[in-house]
């Protein structure tokens, strides 16, 4: 299993950036009620056709690299299930490819997020000229959407150092009121 959930979050990003996208939505959802935690990655990349996502289902395929490994959905999956929760992978060629997994929020053997707002921050200043939007569907949730931010800074990049500052904070803040485990 990989230690924590942020690191899945982190290799579904850079899985549709390898695959090209030009947007990538990250979601992630808590229901109390339902004890469900949501963790939904969408991206607008080349897709996947039948054989492809068959490959990737089975692990040990990766067209990143020819040393890439290949076992990051296996291994959410394994996780979600797990956790009681469930596992899908959606993907037409064209159209880009959503990974959804959900997870018992009060499983004791749920990985903990580790440092949320640090892999936020990484997402939004590596995605490069990619769209990123953050939705948190939690106790409070916040929507950060890069699109947005590009038009408050104009000209002043995203990897500006006192815009990396302000993401910081900005997202330490919201995920601390957001109560996620850590």
């Amino acid at each position: 299993m990989i230690e924590s959930l942020d690191l899945h979050m982190l290799d579904l990003f850079q899985n549709s950036l390898a695959s090209g996208a030009s947007f990538v939505s990250v979601t992630l959802s808590l229901d109390p009620e339902q004890d469900r935690l949501t963790l939904e990655i969408r991206d607008n990349g080349r897709g996947m056709d039948d054989e492809t996502l068959a490959a990737v289902r089975r692990g040990y395929y990766s067209s990143k690299c020819a040393r890439c490994v290949g076992l990051g959905l296996p291994l959410l999956r394994a996780t979600a299930e797990h956790c009681n929760g469930t596992f899908a992978i959606r993907s037409r060629p064209g159209q880009g490819t959503t990974v959804t997994a959900t997870f018992q929020w009060s499983h004791i053997d749920l990985p903990p997020f580790g440092d949320l707002a640090e892999t936020f921050l990484s997402l939004l200043v590596t995605s490069g000229e990619c769209r990123v939007l953050l939705l948190c569907d939690c106790e409070t949730g916040f929507r950060l959407d890069t699109e947005d931010l590009a038009s408050i800074l104009g000209d002043v990049p995203r990897t500006h150092p006192d815009v990396i500052a302000f993401l910081r904070a900005f997202l330490a803040e919201k995920l601390a009121e957001a109560s996620l485990p850590s």
